[in-house]
């Protein structure tokens, strides 16, 4: 899929730097934000957006300003997602601006919010493609950080059904592995889900893997939008019939086995399965 940072810009009529900055930056640091408003794009660090998250959830915004650093904004998304990282910088975090900040309500036209939400959409998919194999790496296992970003998706962005519909039914071998990932902390109890060993002591991993999310943002949860349309898919069938489909696109991968172990363990457990998706509901 095309993610670049041309593709951001474009949504944003391909702005250039502003010619007079009038915004001032939030924390005091007028001088190093017109410097940031200055850049290239292409060499605005990751920590230097600091000064402009914090602008898009409590300044007033320059038009200009918003046009030229929003893309670069919405590449960082796209690159953190990929590097298994939160979106943020020191104290500010992007999915607080954009919620904090209305930005979506403000900032952009209908036709412009339309073109990043796909932007999310095709970035998510993107990364799901890359998802292979069981890496473990206690907090910073991979799957945990994209479970998180899809939580903290949801918070800001009514159209988890458009992601959801690309991702299921499962497509390709990465997309199939991380349903089955996905689906397995509703078929376990944490202390035997064959995904994620306890490895920390007294740590298990359970239905909350599917809760977590890595924003800043502590007073909302799914947006209700995406909760209407999540309680109307995801149920012990859509599960079973899942599992069933990744099953038969892993066949020849090295994780068949364990993913034909869910297939079978499934078909016992729907009390379990049921409960942990109204256990789900009630956290998101």
């Amino acid at each position: 899929m095309n993610i670049t940072l041309q593709r951001a810009c474009d949504i944003f009529g391909n702005a250039k730097p502003p010619r007079e900055v009038w915004e001032r930056q939030f924390d005091y640091c007028d001088e190093e934000f017109k410097q940031l408003c200055a850049t290239p794009l292409d060499r605005i660090e990751s920590n230097d957006l600091w000064y402009y998250y914090h602008n898009l959830s409590y300044s007033e915004l320059q038009p200009e300003v918003f046009a030229y650093l929003f893309p670069r904004c919405l590449m960082e998304w796209h690159e953190s997602l990929m590097r298994n990282e939160a979106c943020g910088a020191g104290d500010a975090e992007f999915h607080y601006s954009i919620l904090q900040g209305r930005i979506f309500e403000t900032m952009m036209t209908g036709e412009q919010r339309e073109q990043v939400y796909r932007f999310f959409i095709d970035s998510f998919l993107t990364r799901l493609d890359q998802e292979r194999g069981w890496v473990i790496k206690g907090e910073k296992t991979p799957v945990f950080c994209w479970t998180a970003r899809l939580n903290s998706l949801a918070i800001v962005m009514p159209r988890i059904d458009a992601l959801w519909g690309e991702w299921f039914p499962v497509s390709t071998p990465g997309r199939a592995f991380a349903a089955v990932e996905y689906l397995a902390s509703l078929i376990y109890e944490p202390a035997d889900n064959p995904f994620f060993p306890p490895l920390i002591p007294g740590r298990t991993i359970s239905v909350f893997l599917l809760t977590n999310h890595d924003s800043h943002i502590i007073d909302a949860g799914w947006m209700e939008e995406n909760l209407r349309f999540l309680r109307s898919v995801l149920t012990y069938r859509f599960v079973v019939e899942t599992l069933n489909d990744a099953a038969a696109i892993l066949r020849e991968e090295p994780e068949y086995p364990t993913v034909a172990q869910c297939t079978e363990d499934v078909q016992s457990r729907r009390d379990l399965v049921e409960f942990h998706i109204e256990l789900m509901f009630e956290v998101l």
